[in-house]
């Protein structure tokens, strides 16, 4: 029993990690009925130069730096799965719905994910949506295609204002001038054992002045009810 839980106890020690994202670190595929699936997810930016990095740093903008996240999810069918996920700055909903177009079980998978994010400093919700495209490689293997939409507050204000980071206390109305519309591009791959698995994306955000390379990585255990203690 001790053995099964802490994959889930270290997904919920990391609910205090960093900042905004884009990034899905999961393929269209729901996680089954029944099944609790935790992940943590790590993202780090690459940028073209160095000068270009200089430049995102001076401007402040989103995604200079690395960051991490926590999630937690449930099957609640056997296309939906809803959960939690959990970042430094903020606590969310993300729910999922599977879509397939398949033959004698191969062919194309679909899911768009929702996602409402309630971001501490700003105290705004901020929705985020998914839409991914999916071929299985193997029985356990995906890979997949997609899109994001985010709509929030800039998170590279949060941490210059936050008091965590000695900036003073936040106020909501410092964000009225400065929510942002951010989306991206994202490829990924996804692979599941027995129990245990590993997601990996390549994601370029759009919206971004200053052009920067997503690469993203989470592992994740599976647990069932039955089998939990």
């Amino acid at each position: 029993m001790v053995k099964r839980l802490i994959p889930l106890a270290a997904a919920l020690a990391l609910l205090t990690t960093t900042a905004c994202y884009l990034g899905t670190f999961q393929s269209p595929r729901a996680i089954g009925t029944g099944k609790i699936r935790t992940r943590v997810c790590y993202n780090l930016p690459a940028y073209w130069s160095k000068d270009e990095r200089t430049k995102a740093e001076n401007a402040q903008q989103d995604y200079k730096d690395g960051f991490m996240m926590a999630m937690v999810t449930y099957g609640a069918g056997s296309r939906f799965d809803i959960g939690l996920n959990a970042t430094y700055h903020s606590i969310g909903l993300h729910g999922k719905w599977w879509a397939f177009m398949r033959k004698h079980n191969r062919g194309i998978d679909a899911a768009p994910i929702l996602w409402l994010n309630y971001f501490f400093g700003a105290k705004k919700i901020a929705p985020k949506l998914s839409l991914l495209v999916g071929y299985p490689t193997s029985r356990i293997a995906e890979i997949y295609l997609g899109y994001e939409m985010f709509y929030g507050p800039s998170c590279a204000k949060i941490v210059r204002l936050s008091t965590v980071f000695g900036g003073g206390e936040l106020d909501w109305r410092d964000f009225e001038d400065e929510n942002v519309f951010q989306d991206s591009i994202l490829l990924g791959f996804d692979v599941n054992w027995e129990r245990f698995g590993l997601t990996a994306e390549i994601g370029y955000p759009l919206y971004n002045k200053y052009p920067v390379i997503l690469f993203g990585i989470a592992v994740h255990g599976d647990f069932g009810f039955p089998g939990l203690f």
